[in-house]
């Protein structure tokens, strides 16, 4: 019999996946590959542990290079008054 797979595992997989949420995923992710690390018990989940947190990175990444553009752009004043 398998061993029980660690619910945050789970979570951080799913919300990861869901876009807009990586960030939480991501943390998530992290705190379950930590449980799971310092189980007394066998636990499962750290295939999905780990790719939620891959996953959830990527969106972090992403959200941060979209956040550092849209700070560019409003430095260069991108709203132009038409005199």
């Amino acid at each position: 019999m398998p061993p029980p797979t660690n619910g945050l595992a789970i979570a951080g997989f799913v919300v990861s996946v869901t876009f807009c949420f990586s960030p939480v995923g991501f943390i998530l992710s992290l705190v379950s590959l930590n449980q799971i690390k310092k189980s007394a018990t066998p636990v499962g989940g750290q295939g999905l542990a780990i790719a939620g947190a891959i996953i959830g990175g990527l969106g972090l990444v992403y959200y941060v290079f979209l956040a550092i553009f849209a700070i560019g752009l409003a430095s260069n004043g991108i709203y132009y008054s038409s005199l």
